[in-house]
């Protein structure tokens, strides 16, 4: 019987102790829960502790559960923000393989409408900034606008060892645009970044847009009516399209002067003084069982006496008659 007694007292007391202890039992384990980030067994804690009778009266058990609700709900739009992150990611990059796959297939205004939606998606990617870059500042495309925007930010946050490379290509863009003197800037920045290998060719590539600059600040891309006429000087055309039995009405504008093509094929520059100019092409073109498309081209040539020039001309991605003239 004394044994009997003496088991009941022990259960009586370790039933008593564990009252006692209840509400720091339970709310202690929600701390844990709270700091393991598992805020449903932190929740379920704190509600126990709440029940239990040796809960203090300065307790901070309801501040503790709106915590835990707060920090589940934060979870929750980590969660769905980061899932939602994954899945934008994942559509840029679609569309940055498509753009690659519309490039190689050379349906390059696609390709450029595809890298574009990838770019919109995350402007912060450098690669995707890359593709679309070369791919606007080719002949292809020329939309150079673009190209100048992706430039400017490949400067500024792409990959430091790249730099020289971009501002190459910038003062490149800028140059087709004829900013001159912007495309100056960009190449001298691109001098001073540059390896020692680099150094010379941007050097010389200096040399020249501070001669375009110099020329255009002082109107020299117009006629000189004190320079000679250019002799036996002429443009030639080449067709690049593939296409047959090609006519060409075009206009060939230059000095004040619109030359168009001979009988011989050819545009004879004797009108024209030695000089450099800057030359607009309008006019249409009409291949053999083809539409007929509009010509267009602009550019700077240096026409000297005894010179052959050619005209190049190719279909572009808006079905216009890109033209452009070179020195042979």
């Amino acid at each position: 019987m004394k044994n009997v007694l003496c088991l009941f007292l022990l259960i009586f007391s370790v039933q008593n102790l564990i009252a006692q202890d209840c509400y720091n039992v339970f709310f202690d384990e929600g701390v844990q829960a709270y700091d393991a980030l598992d805020f449903e067994n932190a929740i379920r804690q704190f509600n126990a502790a709440k029940v239990c009778d040796d809960k203090p009266n300065n307790n901070e058990v309801d501040e503790w559960i709106v915590k835990t609700q707060s920090g589940y709900i934060d979870a929750i739009r980590a969660a769905r923000d980061e899932a939602l992150l994954l899945k934008v990611e994942a559509l840029a990059l679609r569309s940055f393989v498509k753009g690659q796959e519309r490039e190689f297939k050379r349906f390059y205004k696609e390709a450029i409408d595809e890298y574009s939606s990838a770019v919109e998606m995350i402007p912060v990617d450098t690669l995707f900034r890359e593709q679309r870059a070369q791919l606007a500042m080719s002949l292809e495309v020329k939309e150079y606008e673009m190209a100048k925007e992706d430039l400017t930010f490949l400067i500024e946050n792409g990959n430091p060892n790249k730099r020289s490379g971009y501002e190459d290509n910038l003062a490149y863009v800028l140059e087709q645009m004829n900013d001159f003197n912007g495309a100056l800037v960009a190449q001298r920045m691109a001098e001073r970044t540059a390896s020692v290998e680099q150094k010379t060719f941007y050097n010389s590539k200096v040399a020249i847009l501070e001669d375009k600059r110099s020329k255009q600040i002082s109107g020299v891309f117009s006629e000189n009516p004190t320079e000679s006429k250019a002799k036996n000087s002429f443009i030639k055309i080449k067709n690049e399209t593939g296409y047959q039995e090609c006519k060409l009405r075009i206009k060939f504008i230059a000095g004040g002067k619109t030359l168009t093509i001979g009988r011989d094929g050819q545009i004879k520059l004797d009108k024209l003084p030695v000089g450099t100019y800057q030359y607009e092409i309008t006019g249409k073109v009409h291949c053999s069982g083809q539409t007929t498309w509009p010509a267009i081209g602009k550019g700077t040539i240096s026409i000297r006496s005894n010179s052959v020039y050619y005209l190049y001309w190719e279909l572009t991605k808006y079905n216009k008659c890109e033209m452009r003239v070179e020195n042979f």
